[in-house]
């Protein structure tokens, strides 16, 4: 930098320049919250320099590295210091250097500035620690990136506080420095002291700026040292300049800009002494938007972070919040780095796959759908690798946990969900906004046997169960033997409490061993939030000490074995039976089986045709009344199913969104669809029968539609046979084979057929006269009767054509009677030969392809219909209809009576155990993520020598490749040459200076004309 300020003083540029060091230390022109330190580098010198690192040392505090072997005033410094420690040994320096002679004798502020720079060359920080100023520096004792670490150090002992020094190796991204920084803080422990909290604020502060960095290694090294999410601020993080997908999807006006930022970092405290950087000023009001980010865009986070603002203190970010922030800015390593600190992996795992795939279906986020696909994919494995971390009955725990917080501050509040419902309902609830399906980990071991247990009514709160090896034949008998209960099928009480007493009791055990006693963690405080993310030693502590105070009621349980067999025997655990989803399913089974048979009957044996041959007859039979009523009772089931869809009151849209919403659920079903298209033509038969029944035309049409209900309804079948795996995925596979194959030949065949139909209609003029004896339209024929020119081509795939008609009819006309056959036969050979067995073809690749993936779609949608008969259909139509007269009468006695309602059902897979249970739970989710962890270490420690070693095949093939070339080359060239070489025998040479010294093998190849070439290629 060149500075001519007009002034003739020789020291005129080093004020400028010391000026612009102070303005750019001082302020943090690159605003990133680093202290932007100053180190001075002394090569040789003179009494100018001498002044200068007297300025540096005194005024500025700032390091200055010496090297030495440059002499002048580093090597006059360095020969002053090694003269002695103490005051004599330093004079006796001063006189010999004077008595010497030289420049530095002639200077007479020598002495004084050799003193002075001495006296300052120690600082003293705010926590008491003292760092030299000083550095000197032999390069003959340097090796590799020495000297860099030596400066590195100097620019730390520069730093005014361990906070600007954190800081500072955090904007270096340099693990090592951090490791040192950091030593002994790996666990911020019980401590609650000033100090103690000024150290997390600080960590908290550099995890924040590495966070922003996207510094996977510095934050990796941060979470080491017991760094904490709750003292981040995300509000800093959500910065609109990281967005990576389209942003209209990703809501960006909630992002903050450039601008903002700077205002709402303006709003905290900038103290550059961390004491005096309170809680209260690191988390006063920051900006809420990030909450209304995660809200929009990842599903239930609206339920969840509405629970944590209801509290009396301020939200707090955790691990999991971060988590999805680094997923929606597509930074997958860092996610990862974060998920392994999150207190609900598995939830986060879902979380995080369902948002890509939500993303991924956005039309906006098209150029990056395949990225957001493999993202999914590789969050979701992440959570089956988790699963598969843990054993059967705790994976059943975690998967249909949901986590309670209390609500108030004091002992004993009342606990409320923190989500909307557990991990494992949010994998199976697909609603086609933020909630997307995690297919594959429904198809996971552990929850198919989950979902096995909820089928045959083992799930908590359930009052019976049944033996999964039950078969439908002992469940059909026993269903009509009331009277003899548990004689064909046996009724047991579900095995859930038993589950979590042997967890428990396993627990007891362990703690005896290794946890504090009782009056030890009694006279711990713990300080754990329960909305918040605490450290592992804390979840394990809280933990032992809830269980510790169950012990004595588990030991108490396990003496009063008799009084609970006697108890079971007095439950009516007999009716419970019918109440199991199994059983539920196999009762209205048989009433829908009976329902769709009494359609045929009706029309098959009481309305034969008397007078008039198509027309239903004009009186309502008996039995048709009845197939009203019960098409009536189930209509009034697809109501209940529709009203259940409908999302809760959450504050967020009105009436008419909600019922929209439960209206589009409703509809993406198929099987509903089918239930909504049935009931439409009952009801309109409904109306053709009793409107019109001395219309012959309205009966007529009638008993075609009955014809059309008769198939929707058999057609519904399938969706029950899907229970069974077989029948189920052939079902999926043949619906998936409809869409993707069937389809696009018939929208092929709708161009094709049509066109050679009206083809031969024009050729053939007999399709244009209508029957003997009547009047109609000429055109209309051509379309009406399908045994008309037109229709043939369409029967042709099945039947063919009628060949000797269209060759004998125009027999004659030469224009027609070779054109006509030509035409049928063109038809057959690429419809018929080509086009339908592509269309085979195409359906057998489909197969192969989807008879894997058609297992998974089976067993989510098994997981669909166990739910629907859990929650969903309690009585078989028409039994509903009685039992929702019952609930309204039941709910007008407790309006009249002013009585409460009563608790609702659990619904879904869901289950809310004690807080001892729960952060036993959760103890043994976080192990079991330490296990996924070192898996995915291993996997990708793995992969990177794989990656290494296939990058070493590469270069040596592309060396191998260059040899060959040359070799190849050299022998052209002396193949073409005019005057050849006389022949020289082939001897062997060197290896090539070109080739690494280790590769191995050799191949000797000679030229004709004697030009040998001897060359080693590692094989």
């Amino acid at each position: 930098l060149l500075v001519d300020n007009g002034s003739t003083r020789l020291d005129a540029a080093r004020e400028v320049r010391t000026k612009l060091r102070h303005y750019i230390s001082e302020n943090d022109v690159s605003d990133n919250d680093i202290t932007t330190p100053v180190l001075s580098l002394v090569l040789n010198g003179d009494i100018t320099t001498m002044r200068v690192i007297l300025s540096a040392v005194k005024t500025e505090r700032s390091p200055v590295v010496l090297l030495t072997e440059t002499g002048g005033a580093a090597g006059l410094l360095y020969e002053y210091m090694s003269a002695g420690v103490d005051a004599e040994g330093r004079e006796h320096f001063l006189q010999q250097l004077k008595a010497r002679g030289g420049p530095w004798a002639d200077e007479p502020d020598v002495p004084s500035l050799l003193r002075e720079i001495i006296a300052h060359n120690f600082v003293r920080r705010a926590d008491g620690s003292e760092k030299h100023l000083l550095s000197f520096v032999k390069l003959a004792d340097l090796e590799g990136d020495d000297l860099e670490g030596l400066m590195r150090e100097a620019l730390l002992c520069g730093c005014r506080s361990q906070q600007d020094e954190l800081m500072l190796a955090v904007s270096w991204g340099d693990r090592d420095v951090l490791s040192q920084l950091l030593q002994n803080e790996a666990e911020w422990g019980r401590a609650q002291g000033e100090a103690v909290i000024a150290k997390r604020l600080g960590k908290g502060l550099a995890l924040e700026s590495a966070l922003n960095s996207l510094d996977e290694t510095v934050v990796s090294c941060l979470i080491d040292f017991a760094a904490e999410a709750a003292y981040v601020r995300p509000a800093m993080l959500f910065d609109r300049s990281k967005i990576k997908y389209d942003k209209r999807s990703m809501h960006a006006h909630l992002w903050a800009t450039k601008a903002e930022a700077v205002e709402m970092e303006a709003s905290f405290t900038r103290a550059r002494d961390t004491r005096a950087l309170l809680p209260a000023d690191r988390m006063s009001k920051p900006s809420q938007k990030w909450m209304k980010i995660l809200s929009a865009l990842v599903d239930g986070y609206d339920y969840h972070l509405n629970v944590r603002a209801s509290k009396p203190k301020d939200v707090k970010p955790t691990w999991t919040d971060l988590m999805m922030w680094a997923v929606l800015i597509g930074e997958t390593s860092l996610a990862h780095t974060l998920w392994r600190k999150s207190r609900m992996p598995l939830r986060a795992a879902c979380l995080a796959s369902q948002t890509c795939s939500h993303l991924s279906k956005d039309p906006r986020n098209a150029p990056d759908a395949d990225e957001l696909a493999e993202s999914a994919a590789m969050y979701e494995q992440w959570a089956l690798d988790l699963l598969d971390a843990m054993p059967e009955d705790q994976a059943h725990a975690l998967l249909v946990l949901v986590r309670c917080v209390a609500k108030g501050e004091e002992t004993g509040a009342a606990r409320q969900p923190l989500w909307g419902s557990s991990a494992f309902d949010s994998a199976t609830e697909d609603n086609g906004k933020l909630s997307v399906a995690c297919k594959e980990l429904v198809s996971h071991k552990h929850a198919i046997s989950l979902a096995e247990c909820y089928f045959c009514g083992d799930y908590f709160g359930s009052k019976a169960r049944i033996a999964e090896e039950a078969t439908w034949l002992a469940i059909f008998v026993q269903v009509f033997l009331p009277f003899l209960p548990g004689t064909v099928c046996e009724v047991f009480p579900s095995s859930w409490p038993t589950k979590s007493k042997r967890r428990l009791a396993r627990t007891s055990r362990n703690t005896r061993k290794s946890g504090p006693t009782l009056s030890e963690a009694e006279g711990e405080k713990s300080t754990i939030g329960e909305d918040e993310e605490p450290e592992d030693w804390a979840v394990r502590f809280k933990a032992r000490k809830e269980f510790l105070q169950q012990v004595a009621d588990h030991e108490s349980d396990t003496k009063d074995a008799l009084e609970d067999v006697a108890h079971d025997l007095r439950s009516g655990r007999v009716l419970y039976f019918y109440a199991i989803p199994k059983v539920k399913f196999l009762i209205h089974q048989i009433f829908y089986l009976c329902y769709i048979l009494l359609l045929p009957y009706i029309l098959v044996t009481q309305s034969a045709p008397s007078e008039v041959e198509w027309a239903l007859p004009d009186s309502i039979m008996r039995l048709e009344t009845v197939y009203w009523a019960w098409s009536a009772a189930l209509f009034i089931g697809e109501l209940e199913q529709l009203y259940s869809l409908i999302p809760a009151d959450n504050g967020y849209g009105g009436c008419g969104s909600r019922l929209r919403e439960g209206v589009d659920l409703y509809l993406s079903d198929a099987w509903n669809v089918g239930d909504l298209a049935a009931n439409t033509l009952i009801a309109l038969t409904v109306a053709l029968r009793l409107a019109a029944t001395d219309d012959t035309a309205a009966q007529t049409w009638a008993r075609a539609t009955y014809a059309i209900v008769i198939v929707l309804q058999w057609l519904r079948l399938l969706q029950s046979l899907r229970i069974s795996k077989s029948v189920g995925v052939l079902s999926i596979v043949l619906g998936r084979m409809i869409t993707k194959d069937i389809f696009p030949f018939f929208i092929l065949f709708l161009i094709v057929s049509p066109a050679f139909g009206l083809a031969l209609c024009v050729l053939d003029p007999s399709a244009l006269r209508g029957e003997p004896d009547q009047l109609e339209p000429t055109q209309a024929t051509v379309f009406r009767y399908l045994d008309s020119s037109f229709w043939q081509p369409w029967f042709a795939l099945t039947a063919g054509f009628d060949m000797d008609g269209y060759i004998e009819a125009p027999k004659g006309i030469v224009a027609i009677e070779w054109l006509m056959p030509l035409l049928a036969l063109l038809y057959e050979l690429f419809a018929i030969v080509v086009v339908l067995n592509l269309l085979i073809a195409a359906m057998g690749a489909t197969f192969a392809e989807l008879d894997e993936k058609a297992k998974v779609e089976w067993q989510y949608e098994r997981v669909q219909l166990i739910r629907e008969y859990k929650d969903q259909k309690m009585f078989p139509a028409p039994l509903n209809v009685l039992h929702l007269l019952w609930r309204l009468l039941a709910a007008l006695f407790r309006f009249i009576l002013g009585r409460p309602p009563p608790v609702a059902h659990q619904h879904g897979f869901q289950m809310q155990v004690s807080q001892a249970e729960e952060l036993f739970l959760q103890a043994q989710e976080l192990e079991a993520l330490k296990q996924c962890a070192l898996k995915h270490e291993s996997n990708k420690h793995e992969s990177e020598i794989q990656s290494r070693i296939e990058g070493r095949i590469e270069q040596m093939m592309r060396l191998v490749e260059s040899k060959f070339e040359k070799l190849a080359n050299a022998n052209r060239a002396a193949l073409l040459s005019p005057s050849p070489r006389p022949f020289v025998p082939p001897r062997r040479h060197r290896v090539s200076p070109e080739l690494p010294p280790d590769l191995v093998g050799a191949a000797s190849v000679a030229s004709l004309n004697g030009a040998a070439v001897n060359m080693r290629v590692q094989l």
